[in-house]
């Protein structure tokens, strides 16, 4: 005689419970990765667009300017006596706009944490640029984002005449 089984073992109901949750787990593994690697693509993009934001007032301030000082700070005095001054504080380049004593604008880049940047100036055909790097500094983290590297670099003509242009 046969007897027709009318539920499931508990072995079987163990094998199931099994593949199931390391098909949960697998799951929950491919999410964290995905939103790890958007995260990472949201910064990147936001790198890029403050680095490029960054470039082109660079640019057009050492276009404008008529002199150009470089040191731990630049500063760009332009023909209207005004001054743009770029400084480095920490993971920030900070853009501060004067007009005399007193401060008509003031813009802040911020910088991915294993980033640096520094100030230069090089000479070319008989013309000065001013240049600012953005740098990768080393990490100790295996796994950090690496940064991408710019390099800005603007004429600064100076003893040029403001009808020059």
């Amino acid at each position: 005689m046969s007897q027709s089984r009318r539920g499931k073992s508990l072995v079987e109901l163990l094998v199931v419970l099994t593949l199931v949750s390391g098909a949960l787990g697998l799951c929950a593994l491919t999410l964290t990765t995905l939103f790890r690697t958007e995260s990472q693509f949201r910064k990147d993009r936001q790198h890029q667009l403050t680095t490029g934001r960054l470039a082109e007032l660079w640019r057009a301030d050492a276009h404008a300017a008529t002199a150009c000082q470089i040191g731990p700070e630049c500063v760009f005095t332009l023909a209207d006596a005004q001054t743009v001054r770029y400084a480095i504080e920490g993971q920030r380049v900070w853009r501060e706009v004067r007009r005399g004593d007193a401060i008509q604008h003031r813009d802040s880049f911020s910088l991915p944490a294993v980033a640096e940047a520094s100030f230069d100036s090089r000479q070319e055909s008989g013309r000065t640029f001013a240049v600012l790097s953005i740098q990768s500094k080393p990490v100790d983290r295996a796994f950090a984002a690496p940064v991408r590297a710019a390099t800005i670099s603007g004429r600064a003509s100076e003893n040029r005449s403001p009808n020059s242009r």
